[in-house]
């Protein structure tokens, strides 16, 4: 199976799981039973997909991706995989709603009657999608332009931003400020759960002190960074390397010093948490006379 093909069809999958506002898990396995059947999928295809399933999608959106999805069936034995697929879909949560009836009966009947040489785009599709429930999402907008990098590399951010969508940001600062305070949050979030020490207070605090965060919204973005680091979303490594390609050296060494002043005051045994902080400063290219320096006159202090 051809991958650009398989990612075209697990989005239309997702189009129809939404089609009646919700999400099912038992529809979100429909769909992960059909991706385990496509060879070579990268860690980003498998992100780019499920970005999907993140909220709600549209009807403009949903008629993008139909179309898409038709421009690149090339065989009768992909479009018979296609209806497959479909029908696995909406029999899959053993509850059939009109907007998923109408869906399925549309798409299906669309497919059926199509020759593959040319495909046409579809021109009736989705014209009486009266029930669909609006999502307020992106303005017809193309979903992974605007969000597939943070979705991969600042998912609290993203999630932020799905949370307040339609509302604005829950605060005064600007949209690259809280890029910014996401990223460390869920950088100090990685550094606390490996060390197995986590302190949301202490996280809270600093994203006060370093973003002028109010305590609500502080607090807010270590929690979104503490669900995010449980369901696997985050990694130290990669959050990282955000930061690092975000800032500046002089931020950097300020971010690392505030490290170290949460470090001091957790259980690690002194030499674990020197080569540990040590090991950090290095990755955030921080020279290593500069690492010492910090190290000494901060954890002398506790």
């Amino acid at each position: 199976m051809i991958k650009d093909y398989g990612i075209a069809l697990a989005k239309l999958l997702f189009a129809g799981a939404w089609v009646d506002g919700e999400l099912s898990q038992d529809e979100v396995r429909a769909i992960e039973s059909f991706l385990d059947t496509i060879p070579g999928f990268t860690e980003e295809d498998y992100k780019r997909i499920y970005l999907y399933s993140e909220f709600p999608m549209s009807e403009d959106e949903s008629r993008k991706v139909a179309e898409q999805f038709v421009t690149i069936i090339r065989t009768e034995e992909e479009k018979d995989l296609a209806l497959l697929h479909l029908d696995a879909l909406v029999k899959a949560d053993r509850i059939v709603t009109p907007e998923e009836r109408c869906f399925y009966v549309e798409i299906v009947t669309f497919l059926q009657q199509t020759s593959i040489s040319p495909f046409g785009r579809f021109s009736k599709l989705f014209k009486n999608r009266n029930k669909w429930k609006p999502s307020e999402t992106i303005n017809g907008q193309d979903r992974e332009t605007l969000w597939l990098d943070h979705y991969i590399n600042n998912p609290v951010y993203f999630r932020l931003r799905v949370s307040y969508m339609g509302y604005g940001l829950p605060d005064d600062l600007s949209e690259s400020t809280f890029e910014q305070a996401c990223l460390h949050a869920s950088l100090m979030v990685c550094i606390e759960m490996a060390e197995g020490s986590y302190r949301p207070d202490m996280i809270a605090d600093y994203l006060e002190k370093t973003f002028g965060c109010v305590p609500e919204v502080a607090a807010y973005l270590v929690d979104l960074s503490a669900l995010d680091y449980h369901h696997s979303r985050l990694n130290l490594s990669r959050q990282t390397l955000q930061v690092l390609k975000a800032c500046d050296a002089t931020e950097i060494e300020t971010i690392f010093s505030r490290i170290v002043e949460i470090f001091k005051n957790n259980s690690t045994p002194e030499p674990k948490k020197h080569a540990r902080l040590t090991e950090l400063g290095n990755a955030l290219n921080i020279a290593p006379a500069t690492i010492e320096k910090l190290l000494n006159s901060l954890l002398s202090k506790i």
